[in-house]
């Protein structure tokens, strides 16, 4: 059985955004993926590139590239590689230009990760000017 995961939540015709970068977790539930379409989900209006995570078992579509308390990104997310999942789906790792992730970013690109909530720096990832280009999970739930 084929599932279009890219469906915009208010039912109509997806636009004409790109949608790429998909990766799947090891029990097959969540599909994250990379996409500029405005439409995924409600209250999507930054106009960039963005971190979706699509719940097989809910057919539900969240944005995970979310800034603190939920604050839209102040820049694009899954440009350089795709996203990757722990086993469960339950972490999303990505890189991001966004500095509104984390509490405390003071870099231009780095790997963030989510779960439901906002975004966290991965143990040991530098604050200072660098990039993550190949963010990785592991079957713990360590990005």
């Amino acid at each position: 059985m084929t599932t279009r995961l890219s469906a915009p939540a208010n039912g109509t015709a997806l636009g004409p955004a790109a949608t790429e970068f998909p990766a799947i977790s090891g029990d097959g539930n969540t599909v994250a993926y990379v996409s500029a379409a405005p439409d995924l989900v409600t209250d999507d209006s930054n106009g960039l590139t963005d971190v979706f995570a699509y719940d097989r078992a809910k057919s539900q579509t969240a944005r995970v590239s979310l800034g603190l308390s939920g604050a839209q990104p102040d820049g694009p997310s899954g440009t350089d590689s795709p996203p990757a999942l722990s086993a469960d789906g339950q972490i999303v790792a990505f890189d991001s230009q966004a500095t509104n992730l984390v509490a405390g970013d003071t870099n231009t690109a780095e790997t963030s990760s989510s779960t439901t909530g906002p975004g966290r720096r991965p143990p040991g990832s530098a604050s200072g000017p660098t990039a993550c280009r190949r963010p990785a999970a592991t079957a713990t739930r360590r990005p």
